[in-house]
């Protein structure tokens, strides 16, 4: 039997037991409570991470928006606006008629837009609005229904309005076209200065810029490089051949552009348009921006002509002289000639040379070498025979003026030395701010009483 003790320890533990299964099973519980609640938040900052992922690679998917074009109200001040596709710059100017614009461009080295496809028509009706009737630079004027851009090219993509062109100006060829016509962008042909449908302004365009600083003939010798940094020294393969006369019809052919050291960065050009008074595709020089730093810009050929192997070679092209910042004719700094031309030659001695001839329309004659003709006007220019070509060094007022320019002085001319070979010719246009043209550079045989000098072309003053 129990002791009297022992039962009272069984007593005791039989009530104690109780409490301790109850104490355990709140625990327990507490635990596997504890237990789910950080799953449960383990679980949801888990699926947190994921979905910001997921969101940070849509996001890295997603494009960025194009920039906004500037507000048409802005653009329409007439400020210079970029198209970032093209790279080009564009603005609107005042032009009652088609040919007031045409000209107001080429004077700021620009010329009527030229539209090249959808993206570039919305762009503009984006920039400049599609409420306002812009001239653009379509034609037709010189030929019923050939319609081409105002650098001659014919369109590759059209936006006419339904209907047109359709020629309904009372009887008059309808021959320019303009933009906002029916709708936004649209395009309707009409006379030059139509009251129906006034255009009272124009969207003209300039190329990106292009320049160089490619200048040797300032660092070195002048008189051993030509105009354009070539080396004046015959290539072997001269001859009697006579290089093709360069009509510009198609493109440059064997021409090559060349930019001389521009540090104002202003726009300069050498490009091929259309010249409504020849009916003919010819190149214009442009430089606009230009301040008081001069710079040249043009266009290049080697010819490599033996002059011996000719009677009396001369060379014949013509040129116009558009709009210029300076008074008088210069060949460098502080002068300036719309057009100029230049040939490098070696004399019979082996020395190379460069001879020039500039052309200008404003102001007094500063030089020999130069021909003052009236502005905007196409004039055919004969040169003397090149067998008796004088180099610039014996042009005693342009030397004094190179000594300012040229670091080396240019060395005196051998009167009794003659050209040998002609082995590269030049054309362009130098100097601050300029516009000039050139077309039909050849050279020819001619008969002894051809006079040299300029002579104008009938019908071509503007």
């Amino acid at each position: 039997m129990a002791t009297k003790n022992e039962r009272r320890r069984r007593g005791s533990w039989c009530c104690v037991w109780p409490v301790l299964m109850i104490l355990t099973g709140i625990g327990s519980l507490a635990l596997g409570l504890a237990a789910g609640v950080r799953a449960e938040h383990v679980s949801r900052d888990r699926q947190m991470t994921a979905r910001a992922r997921v969101e940070a690679k849509k996001a890295a998917r997603t494009p960025r928006p194009a920039p906004r074009p500037p507000r048409p109200s802005e653009a329409r001040k007439g400020k210079w606006i970029v198209n970032p596709t093209t790279g080009g710059s564009y603005r609107v100017i005042g032009a009652g008629t088609w040919y007031d614009g045409q000209p107001a461009a080429a004077d700021q080295g620009a010329r009527l837009v030229t539209i090249d496809n959808a993206t570039e028509q919305k762009w503009l009706v984006d920039t400049f609005g599609g409420g306002n009737r812009y001239w653009i630079g379509l034609t037709d004027a010189h030929a019923e229904g050939d319609w081409r851009w105002a650098g001659g090219e014919r369109p590759s993509y059209t936006n006419w309005a339904r209907g047109e062109p359709n020629n309904s100006g009372r009887g008059r060829n309808e021959g320019f076209a303009q933009m906002n016509a029916h709708s936004p962008g649209s395009w309707n042909d009409i006379e030059p200065g139509d009251r129906a449908w006034p255009t009272t302004r124009a969207i003209i365009e300039r190329p990106a810029n292009v320049t160089s600083t490619n200048m040797r003939w300032k660092t070195a010798a002048p008189w051993k490089f030509d105009i354009t940094g070539k080396t004046i020294a015959a290539t072997g393969r001269a001859g009697s051949v006579i290089p093709t006369a360069t009509t510009f019809d198609a493109d440059l052919g064997e021409w090559r552009r060349w930019f001389g050291g521009d540090r104002r960065r202003s726009h300069m050009g050498a490009e091929i348009v259309w010249d409504r008074d020849l009916r003919s595709n010819v190149v214009q020089f442009t430089r606009v921006g230009g301040g008081s730093v001069g710079s040249h810009v043009g266009i290049v050929r080697d010819v490599n002509i033996d002059v011996s192997q000719h009677g009396d070679l001369r060379l014949q092209m013509d040129v116009q002289a558009r709009s210029g910042n300076l008074s008088g004719g210069g060949h460098a700094g502080g002068s300036e000639y719309p057009v100029c031309v230049e040939l490098a030659y070696i004399d019979e001695g082996g020395t190379p040379h460069r001879w020039h001839h500039g052309f200008y329309f404003k102001g007094a004659d500063r030089y020999a070498a130069s021909s003052k003709l009236p502005r905007g006007a196409w004039h055919r220019y004969t040169s003397p025979p090149l067998s008796q070509m004088t180099p610039l060094c014996a042009d005693r007022a342009l030397t004094a003026d190179h000594g300012r320019w040229f670091p080396v002085p240019m060395h005196e001319h051998d009167t009794s030395s003659r050209p040998a070979t002609i082995t590269h010719a030049a054309v362009f246009g130098g100097g601050w701010d300029f516009s000039g043209r050139v077309d039909n550079l050849r050279f020819v045989e001619v008969s002894a009483d051809v006079k040299s000098g300029v002579v104008p072309i009938a019908g071509s003053a503007r």
